[in-house]
């Protein structure tokens, strides 16, 4: 019951209704998260994969506030800001971040997650990047 449990915690999370009997288990696909971008001049997050196998995939992800160069234990600090689906080994998140944390200053960097989840509410492995802000 507790993985019941949890896969709709996942599902609810996306936006998705919960499933009201249990899930069969997915093989769920490894696309490594290569890359983030977070451009304040258009607004944008991008979130860059290594392959289209997670494409139509939900994504969710987390974020922590912009912090300086020389900052790297942020444990503490991830938030979840956004969730969508991936299209062409991409997710763009625009305006998510800016909403969530307020709009970082070029130069800073921003660590990210971001774990896939399955239309049957199983989830990926937890990947992180570390984006610097782009003006």
């Amino acid at each position: 019951i507790n993985l019941y449990t949890k896969v709709n915690l996942n599902l609810a999370s996306i936006g998705v209704a919960a499933l009201n009997t249990a899930p069969s288990k997915l093989e769920i696909p490894f696309s490594p998260l290569l890359s983030a971008v977070i451009d304040i001049s258009d607004n944008e997050t991008v979130l860059s994969f290594d392959n289209s196998d997670i494409d139509g995939k939900a994504v969710q992800v987390w974020g922590t506030p912009a912090v300086s160069q020389g900052v790297s234990f942020v444990k503490n600090q991830y938030r979840a800001f956004a969730y969508g689906t991936v299209g062409a080994g991409e997710l763009v998140i625009a305006g998510d971040y800016a909403s969530r944390f307020g709009t970082p200053v070029a130069g800073t960097k921003v660590f990210i997650q971001c774990r896939v989840i399955e239309a049957n509410g199983q989830t990926g492995v937890l990947q992180s990047v570390v984006a610097t802000v782009q003006a």
